[in-house]
């Protein structure tokens, strides 16, 4: 499966690329089990969330480990205050209805507006970590 996942993930430029990838793959006799089940697994997931860690382990590679500590940090506290870990939570264990209405509900709604609200720096109660 390694030809599969680098395709689809180490040489892609975006989620979007990622999942028409792995849909590509899901008909091949190979690989196809797997990039079904991937592909199936992400789709459930938050489309925003799924941009920004796309975003934070594009630009790892470059950063040090404090910057890298401090982005994740930031894009965490983003994400509660969005509200999308709050909706995840209570799709899974509160309602338990597997159903999360995800904002936006898809990848091509996430903008780069949204995105970038995971890499800024907060005010005072929103203080990138130090380490």
């Amino acid at each position: 499966h390694h030809d599969m996942i680098t395709s689809c993930f180490s040489d892609s430029d975006s989620v979007p690329q990622i999942m028409s990838r792995l849909r590509t793959f899901s008909s091949s006799a190979e690989s196809g089990e797997l990039a079904g089940k991937l592909l199936a697994t992400l789709s459930r997931m938050s489309p925003r969330s799924l941009v920004v860690t796309h975003r934070l382990l594009t630009q790892a590679p470059s950063r040090t480990y404090e910057e890298c500590f401090a982005m994740e940090f930031n894009a965490a506290q983003e994400i509660v205050r969005s509200g999308e870990f709050k909706e995840g939570v209570r799709a899974l264990l509160v309602d338990k209805d597997n159903a999360p209405q995800w904002d936006p509900p898809t990848l091509e709604e996430v903008t780069e507006e949204m995105v970038e609200e995971y890499f800024v720096k907060r005010s005072p109660q929103w203080e990138p970590l130090r380490l």
